[in-house]
């Protein structure tokens, strides 16, 4: 069952959504040929590697104890590099001039900067956050996958809870905080 939980909380990792969310953005927004190869780099190479090798050093030298950053304490300054690696991603995406990927940038830092206030006070489960948050996205580009939406961060939350990262609390509250995050990106972004 632990293995089970593990593997769920692996996949559903927020640093591993968000790429896939950019991904299809770029695709819905007509991205295409060179552009769209240059683009992958840049999302491999600036997105998804930088934050990774440095989570993984982190854990590795004990500056955090676990990939998660289960400690609260150690989230404030971790997500700090997080906040600032998210900053460097939406200037990267300047480069390619495109609207939509922007604006999904934007969202994304908007709603870092609030889970990094919650995450002052309370430990959140920030995986729960981009959970509902991505696949709220992802209904609303494809309504097709309502049921994702639902199953998944019941899932999600089931496991975190198992693998006592968090508590059923905190899980509920990652859940309506990623809702109201959605709501926002459905009324603004």
């Amino acid at each position: 069952m632990k293995l089970f939980a593990k593997i769920i909380s692996f996949i559903f990792e927020p640093f591993f959504l968000l790429p896939v969310i950019v991904i299809l953005a770029a695709v819905r927004s007509g991205m295409t040929g060179n552009s769209f190869l240059i683009f992958l780099a840049v999302l491999v190479f600036g997105f998804f590697l930088p934050p990774t090798i440095l989570r993984y050093w982190a854990v590795k030298t004990k500056r955090i104890t676990n990939w998660d950053i289960s400690d609260r304490k150690q989230r404030v300054g971790a997500f700090i590099f997080l906040f600032l690696f998210l900053i460097v991603d939406y200037v990267l995406l300047l480069f390619f001039s495109n609207a939509e990927l922007l604006k999904l940038m934007q969202f994304y830092l908007f709603s870092f900067v609030f889970f990094y206030g919650v995450t002052l006070f309370w430990k959140i489960s920030g995986h729960l956050i981009y959970t509902v948050i991505n696949f709220g996205i992802l209904y609303a580009w494809y309504p097709q996958t309502l049921w994702l939406f639902f199953c998944v961060p019941l899932l999600l939350a089931w496991s975190r809870v198992v693998l006592k990262r968090h508590t059923l609390a905190q899980t509920i509250g990652g859940i309506i905080f990623g809702g109201i995050m959605y709501e926002i990106w459905q009324l603004f972004f």
